[in-house]
């Protein structure tokens, strides 16, 4: 069953939860966003993706078994890592989607919380945060800068400035550990091969209370804003959808006015 969340109400005293997905939900398109946290209107979800699952709860207990041994993983001594899987008694909360670290900003009373995938210590006691993602793609590269991917980046960006703010050393470096899965094997056997990466990613922050500013005149706004430019730059699917939907019943009942009169 779906938690219940509570809506956005201006200069309530009551913090405002929002996650690494709900910020994302507003770069992608802030009139989704809006309609979201102050209507309670969302827009429909596709499936889960429960390879994609699988493949993280299989790195975690890779990474684990590491942990517990104090070593690196092969796939950080292959891309010259130096740094092992970080072992802490809040590990399993700080992985925990529906806990997280959290943290409380006064200014515009917002509480931003995130569950993350992995953290490693380096040798400077410095944290890198780390997130597991798997596709299947014949060309494989890439760019975390542009396109949906670049939200992978930023994804990384605040789960370090949370870590940041609750007082850990952080490293400027995240990494994505990635699965891609084979496709032209001979056979499926039963199993999917993967060749495995791992990319350092430089991290900026400085975007973060940029967007926390805008997200709150976003939530404040008594009228409904633009849609967004979607991550392909073609416009939200969604809005794109409703509108035409909205134009075809407009036109439908003007063609049954017309019938009618």
């Amino acid at each position: 069953m779906a938690r219940k969340r509570s809506l956005y109400k201006p200069n309530s005293n009551e913090p405002h939860k929002l996650s690494w997905s709900r910020i994302n939900n507003f770069h992608n398109c802030p009139r989704c966003f809006y309609l979201e946290e102050t209507k309670g209107i969302k827009a429909p979800s596709g499936p889960q993706f429960l390879l994609n699952s699988a493949v993280d709860n299989l790195y975690k207990n890779e990474f684990d078994y590491y942990r517990k041994k104090e070593e690196p993983h092969p796939l950080m001594i292959k891309n010259n890592v130096s740094a092992i899987p970080y072992a802490h008694q809040d590990l399993d909360i700080w992985r925990d989607p529906f806990k997280g670290i959290s943290w409380h900003h006064e200014e515009s009373n917002f509480i931003f919380h995130g569950g993350v995938d992995e953290i490693w210590i380096n040798e400077s006691k410095e944290l890198h945060i780390v997130d597991y993602k798997s596709t299947s793609k014949k060309d494989f590269n890439p760019n975390f800068n542009s396109g949906y991917t670049a939200s992978y980046k930023k994804q990384l960006e605040f789960y370090q400035w949370l870590f940041e703010k609750n007082g850990h050393k952080m490293s400027k470096v995240g990494f994505i550990v990635y699965a891609n899965g084979k496709k032209d094997e001979d056979m499926f056997d039963g199993k999917l091969h993967f060749d495995e990466y791992v990319f350092p990613i430089q991290l900026d922050t400085a975007w973060i209370e940029i967007s926390i500013k805008n997200i709150l005149n976003c939530l404040n706004n008594t009228s409904l804003p633009k849609k967004g430019e979607g991550w392909n730059g073609a416009g939200c699917e969604q809005c794109n959808y409703k509108e035409k939907l909205a134009d075809l019943m407009r036109q439908q009942r003007s063609n049954q006015e017309k019938i009618e009169a």
